[in-house]
């Protein structure tokens, strides 16, 4: 029976210290999650009114890859091993291709140069506009996207923290995720039980304790799934394919990708590679109203050539690829992820598919997001809950015998004597740092929410200021932080606590409204035109934007009141939140 304490002592430790440690960096990940669901199809659809439109049919694939080969094998001197082709989106001027160079072992590098192109006139050299060399699978990350939908997947995926430190932090917050799930589970013994009684009990930290455990209960299998899913998507290139390589092939990372990924090695024999206009119009016959990201070619003018055409059926949430042999132009197969034939690329699909709910339309999305903000306010309760009982255990209720008996132990290991701290009224020294924790959770609380509707509010004034895609999306990053600290130098500073979180979630409704109106203004776009053009999805994120900016409202002003309302006589106040 000791021993059984014993071991829930510790499991309840460790789930406490867990969530305590990385829970505001956790409550990031976790509500931008629920954000950047929608960031690669809804929200970039908002953000570009041109983003549905059918792509350029003028534009030729064929003609933009040659010329870029042609400019990288003039400047190196090297034969290209492979290239990526950006295609441009609607409403967009640039395209850009990323040329690789060949690999001794037939392979491609990852190292190369990225053209950008003119997309109007890829007839001559005078197309080339930019180029850039280093890595390039970073052009993975932003260029296809919109800036606000590059903005928001890379907040949730690497906290735009540099390469590749912040995708190993958010790996490790989703291992924390998981951590938690299973220790709560094991803790509170009676959750699954306790899931259908909906209870609202006295006192601040016990409505806390209720909620943590309430929401705990009917997120369980959704957090467990989050927390496994992103931390394997985020250590899957990083540790798990260079541990695969030194296991099953003699430490051969490349040889590994290329067994996974499923393309063979190059044949070593020249062979021109099918023209690309001709493939992308297979494409288009296949599947009318196909919208294209990329096309990448492996092993270019070689006779193993493989070609990738990777892109969005109409009215599809997710991506589909469709490969062809490269020497012959012959279509081989339709992939969608978990139908692609190569182990690492279906394991990777079905993790992302998972992890952003890319496999039931606009439902899951909505679910998963809902769920998203839910697993964030659990995070927070969780980290309130503790600040209240950790507060209280140090100082007790000010001035109070049982305060005076809560402290004694804390006093004793600091070799004070009794009652120095509880036992004087109206102080409670030992409860400072818990009430600076508790502001600082207040302020990334509501900042964070503040930082997403300035980001809203600024992605179509700051996409008419910024000469780039690269600066609109640094922009509205230096947006995002700047505001989320300045809701937490509030919390901090300044006093009532309810009054500051009131105030700044008034200011969260003013900024999503303002999103609305700053869109109309100019992108020329109001919610009825959307609404006569049939863009569903621009509609719901305009009346959703619209009713979270009055239901904010609203709670924001009754929180103010709520801090501005004179404490009844004899009200105990914990020292957590002064």
């Amino acid at each position: 029976m000791a021993r059984t304490s014993r071991a829930f002592r510790q499991m309840h430790a460790i789930h406490a210290w867990t969530g305590a440690v990385t829970a505001l960096a956790l409550y990031v990940v976790m509500l931008t999650g629920a954000v950047a669901v929608f960031a690669r199809h809804d929200l970039a659809a908002w953000a570009d009114p041109a983003v549905n439109a059918e792509a350029d049919p003028g534009f030729s694939a064929e003609r933009a890859l040659r010329l870029s080969i042609a400019r990288f094998q003039a400047e190196t001197g090297a034969p290209a091993g492979s290239a990526i082709l950006f295609f441009p989106q609607p409403g967009a001027a640039r395209a850009h291709v990323s040329v690789m160079a060949a690999a001794e072992d037939g392979a491609a590098a990852h190292d190369g140069v990225d053209y950008r192109l003119d997309a109007g006139r890829v007839t001559d050299a005078s197309a080339v506009v930019g180029r850039a060399a280093g890595d390039t699978e970073r052009l993975y990350q932003t260029d296809w996207t919109t800036p606000l939908g590059s903005f928001l997947v890379h907040l949730h995926t690497d906290l735009w923290l540099p390469p590749p430190w912040g995708r190993y932090l958010t790996g490790l917050l989703g291992l924390t995720l998981l951590i938690s799930a299973v220790s709560g589970l094991v803790i509170h013994r009676r959750l699954l039980r306790d899931a259908l009684l909906l209870r609202w009990p006295r006192g601040r930290s016990a409505r806390w304790r209720e909620a943590h455990k309430s929401v705990g209960a009917w997120g369980l299998l959704f957090n467990l799934m989050i927390g496994l899913t992103g931390t394997l998507l985020s250590f899957a290139a990083a540790l798990l394919l260079p541990i695969v390589a030194v296991i099953g092939f003699g430490g051969d990372v490349a040889e590994a990708e290329r067994v996974f990924v499923g393309i063979p090695p190059a044949a070593g024999v020249e062979r021109p590679t099918a023209d690309l206009d001709r493939l992308m119009a297979d494409v288009s016959t296949r599947s009318p109203g196909f919208r294209p990201a990329f096309l990448h070619v492996h092993h270019l003018d070689d006779a193993a050539a493989v070609v990738d055409v990777t892109g969005f059926d109409r009215g599809a949430v997710s991506q589909a690829k469709y490969r062809f042999d490269g020497a012959t132009g012959t279509f081989r197969s339709r992939l969608d992820g978990l139908a692609d034939d190569a182990a690492l690329s279906k394991t990777l699909a079905m993790l992302l598919s998972l992890h952003f709910g890319n496999f039931g339309g606009g439902l899951v999305k909505a679910a998963w997001a809902l769920l998203g903000v839910a697993s964030a306010g659990l995070v927070l309760s969780g980290l309130m809950s503790w600040v209240e009982r950790r507060g209280r255990l140090v100082a007790g209720p000010v001035g109070s015998a049982a305060g005076a008996r809560l402290a004694a132990p804390w006093q004793a290991r600091a070799g004070r004597p009794a009652g120095a701290l509880a036992g004087t009224p109206g102080r409670a020294p030992s409860g400072r740092g818990y009430g600076l924790l508790a502001r600082l959770a207040g302020g990334v609380g509501v900042g964070v929410p503040l930082g997403l509707a300035g980001v809203m509010a600024a992605a179509h004034p700051m996409a008419a200021l910024t000469p780039s895609t690269a600066a609109t999306t640094g922009a509205l990053a230096l947006v995002f932080w700047s505001l989320v600290a300045l809701a937490c130098a509030l919390a901090i500073a300044l006093r009532p606590l309810a009054s500051v979180l009131g105030g700044l979630l008034t200011a969260v409704a003013i900024c999503l409204l303002a999103a609305v109106v700053a869109r109309g203004f100019l992108a020329g776009v109001w919610p009825w035109h959307s609404l006569a053009e049939a863009r569903w999805s621009v509609v719901m994120t305009d009346l959703v934007l619209v009713g979270l900016s009055g239901g904010l409202a609203w709670a924001g002003l009754r929180l103010a009141r709520l801090g501005l309302a004179p404490r009844a006589a004899g009200e105990r106040v914990g020292a957590a939140v002064p």
